[in-house]
């Protein structure tokens, strides 16, 4: 007990040691996989398909011209698999991203990333000026003709000028305008309140009087809501959200003040639904609509995308096709990436996705019960389900070229069609979070006698079972994960230090 006993001052330096422990434990299982991946990849059914596709699609095809194209920010699972699904459609994919302390992220040495290019930290204008100077050469030396960013840094609005003037490659990115909408929390809500959609009220607060005049109004109308409240720049030391509900005002004002909201600190203050479900979409818009659709319930550690044909992601995409066409309507760029969040009642949401085969009318209907809570342009995790469709969707982001090949010949796929999952997939997981979450968190609590000795056992057969039955996020054999041998291994020990350290941010791995 006396390890809990320790000053605050040194609690952060014995939480990095059991970090480095704890990898140093787990570097034997770690190598030992990597190197076995490795070797078994060439051997598997699902990389020879690939090699396959990818010689036929050179060869065979007479329509057929392998793209360069450049991908951007490949830290993370989704865009790594974007880069995976180029690759997997017989492109070549050059890859840059920053590499904090020239930590090596996975795409450095994954097999479906030609080249990839280490770019300087964007800091202040000089920042700036090297970043667009660096993009610049990369897309002049290697030819590329597509450039796919997977970020919503400003920065990138600038460089797309400067790209497009220069080197005529073409951007994969809403205009200036539709970036500005989005970015306005103010006028966005606003402009989806004029289309009759629900959307989750917001307010930025700096001060507990603030709080107390949206919490209890002159005229009652916000009267039996509840509301949770979030820091906008929370840190290692601060609740990421709380509930918080209505009771007395002397209540809430001191609680308020724990949280020191200030004009340099602002808090986020959101209607709060404690019994909903919250879902997200992902949605590739190509010339004003949707052109790939994945709906799955929000989940921190696995994904499920919903069945495309049920009343719940009919109702989704629908809400998603209405709020594109008027946002991208006089827009002269209508081609980027939009996540969705929403919210809807727990009784209906399991209602509505196990409801099929619905009329357009009851789907109509059914957008009145769907609350958006936010939106934004960047790339999401479900993309990952489209894997099987990677010569649908290399093709989708390849139409905006002004040169690219009429619809049907390069993917056989006539008729215009909405790009879904294929069914049959179980869903996607994480192997270094649900190592933490399955195996080492219950170990801890048995060592700490929070938990017995059943419920490490459980968490042991559900990793197995994800293992067996589901699909890895970041491992695709046939394209490689990281690289070979031991690169790979220093890719994956990366990633569960990060695993660990957002496990610490939940509250999940604590010495307090």
């Amino acid at each position: 007990m006396a390890l809990f006993l320790l000053p605050l001052s040194i609690r952060p330096s014995l939480r990095n040691l059991s970090l480095i422990l704890l990898m140093c434990f787990l570097l034997p299982p770690l190598t030992t996989f990597t190197l076995f991946s490795a070797f078994l990849a060439p051997w598997l059914a699902s990389t020879k398909h690939i090699i396959q596709t990818r010689r036929w699609r050179a060869i065979s095809s007479p329509t057929f011209r392998a793209r360069t194209i450049l991908v951007t920010n490949l830290r993370t699972p989704e865009s790594l698999s974007l880069a995976r699904t180029f690759y997997r459609a017989g492109h070549r994919v050059i890859g840059a991203d920053y590499e904090e302390y020239y930590f090596p992220t996975p795409a450095h040495f994954s097999k479906a990333v030609n080249l990839f290019y280490r770019l300087e930290y964007v800091d202040g204008n000089k920042g700036r000026e090297r970043y667009m100077r660096d993009l610049v050469n990369i897309v002049k030396k290697e030819g590329v003709e597509l450039w796919v960013n997977c970020s919503t840094a400003g920065v990138d609005l600038e460089v797309r000028k400067v790209l497009e003037k220069e080197t005529g490659c073409q951007v994969f990115q809403f205009g200036k305008e539709a970036m500005g909408l989005l970015r306005d929390e103010a006028a966005f809500r606003e402009h989806i309140k004029n289309l009759d959609l629900k959307v989750v009220e917001q307010h930025l607060v700096t001060s507990e009087d603030e709080v107390l005049s949206i919490l209890y109004p002159k005229n009652n109308s916000g009267l039996g809501k509840q509301y949770s409240i979030t820091s906008v720049t929370p840190t290692d030391s601060s609740n990421s959200e709380s509930a918080l509900l209505l009771s007395s005002q002397n209540n809430i004002r001191t609680y308020i003040k724990t949280l020191h909201p200030s004009s340099s600190n602002p808090l986020l203050l959101q209607e709060a639904f404690p019994d909903h479900q919250q879902y997200t979409v992902y949605a590739l818009i190509t010339h004003g609509k949707p052109a790939a659709f994945v709906a799955y319930p929000t989940s921190a550690t696995i994904l499920t995308p919903l069945p495309s044909t049920s009343l719940l992601a009919q109702a989704l995409l629908k809400f998603t096709t209405h709020l594109t066409a008027s946002l991208l309507s006089n827009q002269a760029r209508k081609s980027g990436h939009l996540t969705l969040h929403f919210t809807l009642s727990s009784n209906l949401s399991l209602l509505a996705e196990s409801k099929f085969g619905t009329s357009s009318t009851a789907i109509t209907s059914f957008l009145s019960k769907i609350h958006l809570l936010s939106i934004s342009p960047v790339l999401d995790l479900g993309t990952l389900a489209l894997r099987d469709v990677s010569e649908d969707l290399a093709s989708a982001y390849l139409s905006i070229l002004p040169d690219h090949e009429l619809k049907g010949i390069s993917n056989g796929h006539w008729e215009e069609q909405i790009i879904v999952p294929r069914p049959g997939v179980r869903g996607y997981y994480f192997l270094e979070g649900e190592v933490v979450r399955l195996v080492l968190m219950p170990i801890w609590g048995l060592l700490r006698w929070e938990v017995g000795f059943r419920e490490v056992v459980r968490g042991w057969i559900e990793l197995v079972g994800f293992v067996l039955g589901w699909r890895e996020g970041w491992l695709r054999l046939g394209c490689g994960r990281g690289g070979k041998g031991m690169k790979r291994m220093v890719v994956m020990k990366i990633q569960l230090r990060d695993e660990l350290r957002i496990c610490h941010l939940k509250g999940w791995y604590t010495h307090t």
